[in-house]
């Protein structure tokens, strides 16, 4: 029997690609082209649904459309891409990403995208995204090197940002340290910003590999 997926009623989905999307060979980024672009279609088909097709739908299911069609219009419809990397090289997958950029006033719905490397965000998504975050440089100093002159020209920061970026840390009891460009309609801001969460949430988003492990002994102990 042939495997059913559906996501009709979820709120929050996420699907892991790493074990289907490899790297490398031009056959394994046609590979993760295929599966990117196939994880966005099950994600995206169900957060879109045109007032034409309408006219397209069976009597019988046609209000059960229209009810999902009032029930997604109003509502922000939120995509994320982490280690977008991996979509390195992918031309195809990547063109489809600035449209959605371009495009995702009208259709409500807003798209974060993660990575290390700021060549990975193309011209078009650094100028039509509204918000960015730099985290940090890896701990290393970026003021005066070649890695701030890669930052300074990708996001169009002073060697005064920069200097800011240098202070930046993991996070603390204080909350985490960003960097934050923001584009406004009164002009654009930037500054040096927490995220500040509770401590449960905090051991819950832990991404370092000690910490994390320290984290499930302690609740497996629980």
């Amino acid at each position: 029997e042939a495997t059913r997926f559906t996501i009709e009623t979820a709120r929050v989905v996420s699907l892991n690609l790493e074990s289907v999307a490899p790297s490398g060979s031009s056959a394994a980024k046609k590979q993760s082209a295929i599966m990117y672009m196939l994880a966005r279609h099950a994600l995206m088909s169900r957060c879109r649904i045109e007032e034409e097709i309408l006219d397209t739908v069976p009597e019988k299911y046609r209000e059960y459309y229209l009810e999902r069609m009032k029930l997604l219009g109003p509502e922000v419809k939120i995509f994320s891409y982490d280690e977008f990397h991996r979509t390195s090289g992918i031309e195809g997958f990547c063109n489809q990403i600035e449209r959605d950029i371009r495009e995702g006033r009208k259709y409500n719905t807003q798209t974060l995208i993660f990575s290390q490397d700021p060549d990975d965000y193309s011209d078009i998504m650094v100028e039509f995204s509204t918000t960015q975050f730099i985290l940090g440089a890896g701990g290393d100093r970026v003021s005066g090197t070649d890695r701030g002159v890669q930052l300074a020209r990708r996001f169009g920061l002073s060697e005064s940002d920069l200097r800011i970026i240098d202070r930046l840390r993991g996070p603390t009891k204080e909350g985490a340290m960003a960097f934050m460009i923001a584009k406004t309609k009164e002009g654009n801001c930037k500054m040096l910003v927490y995220n500040t969460i509770g401590a449960s949430e905090r051991w819950a988003l832990e991404t370092n590999a000690w910490n994390r492990a320290l984290r499930d002994r302690v609740v497996s102990r629980l």
